[in-house]
């Protein structure tokens, strides 16, 4: 009824525009949707590049929002942490490159 859905909160969320965001809240085989619901005790629904929010309580809402992006930031410091291992293998290489180049011509 409308009395009903006028009671609950809602929130949406816009995801960053990347193919591992929605991979990352879903979770392998819907695990990480479903414990965010389970601890929040809210409603939450990946669809397209949005995730809905709702439930009886804002606090509710409040969490359920702050486990979702806390799940993107765990996916952006995993990006942050590729890119780094092999920046850092690309300078290991350089350097050993650098070091034959200047053996050679001794």
């Amino acid at each position: 009824s409308l009395l009903q859905e006028n009671m609950f909160k809602k929130k949406t969320l816009t995801l960053p525009s990347d193919r591992f965001s929605r991979g990352r809240i879903i979770g392998k085989d819907g695990k990480k949707i479903q414990d965010i619901q389970e601890v929040s005790s809210a409603a939450v629904v990946v669809s397209g590049s949005e995730v809905h929010i709702s439930a009886e309580k804002e606090e509710s809402v409040k969490l359920a929002e702050r486990l979702v992006m806390k799940a993107l930031e765990h996916l952006e410091a995993s990006n942050v942490k590729q890119k780094t291992v092999k920046l850092s293998r690309n300078v290991v290489k350089a350097d050993i490159t650098m070091a034959v180049y200047f053996t050679k011509g001794i």
